[in-house]
């Protein structure tokens, strides 16, 4: 019998989490519209973009480590890859690239 309480848990844990990202990614959504509207640049959109990534990687659970083998130089063009197992691969991009994309 646990292990189906444990069964029932991961499938609730996961409607929720998926609930939660809809409803961020709406809200987001809309601020960033509204944002763009004020703010021709599109800085305004990147920055709710960042606070979208770490919003969602918090309400998820998400745990997001980097390791730098040695520091970036801001002033220089670089490329960075995620492996996209998941969509969440733009959440953890977006909470802890040290630049705007």
């Amino acid at each position: 019998m646990p292990c189906y309480a444990n069964s029932v848990l991961l499938f609730l844990r996961s409607v929720l989490n998926t609930c939660l990202v809809a409803v961020c990614t709406f809200v987001f959504c809309f601020l960033a519209y509204g944002a763009r509207l004020i703010d021709k640049t599109g800085d305004k959109v990147i920055d709710l973009a960042r606070v979208w990534g770490k919003t969602l990687a918090f309400v998820t659970g998400m745990k997001v480590d980097v390791t730098l083998e040695q520091a970036l130089d801001m002033n220089q063009p670089y490329v960075f890859m995620a492996n996209h197992v998941s969509a969440a691969d733009i959440w953890a991009l977006f909470s802890v690239l040290p630049m705007r994309v």
